[in-house]
């Protein structure tokens, strides 16, 4: 399915809300184990990218992993645009941020940088620039 329908399904069938946000962040993803508290709570209470959202492919890897959603059935364009080759190949390799300069591999979350630096090998399982994950 599009990401647009699979996105409407977490809302509809599995009680998750979008909302509006300020600042950087244009949008919240909020469970629905946690759609009765306001944002503020929400925010103040609980850990951004672990337990609500502001980036949709994290909510990607959500609706992947909890719900059976087979992703946007997209391959690596040749001659593509790079934040659309980005965005596919941080899909296809599960990677999110650790820190502000940090790509690593979903699995890995529980890691502190030192640990990801000594035990993981570098533009493989963690990425720190684009031209790591270009390669």
């Amino acid at each position: 399915d599009k990401w647009e329908k699979a996105l409407e399904i977490l809302e509809h069938k599995h009680g998750w809300e979008v909302r509006p946000g300020p600042g950087i962040y244009k949008k919240y993803f909020i469970p629905a184990e946690l759609a009765k508290e306001s944002t503020e709570d929400i925010k103040k209470k609980y850990k951004h990218g672990k337990d609500y959202f502001t980036d949709e492919l994290d909510v990607m890897h959500i609706a992947r992993k909890r719900y059976g959603w087979t992703g946007p059935n997209v391959s690596i364009p040749i001659n593509g645009e790079w934040p659309t080759v980005l965005g596919i190949i941080k899909w296809k390799l599960d990677l999110i941020w650790k820190g502000n300069n940090m790509r690593i591999k979903r699995k890995d979350t529980d890691m502190n940088a030192s640990e990801i630096k000594a035990t993981l090998k570098k533009n493989k399982d963690y990425f720190t620039d684009e031209d790591g994950l270009k390669d």
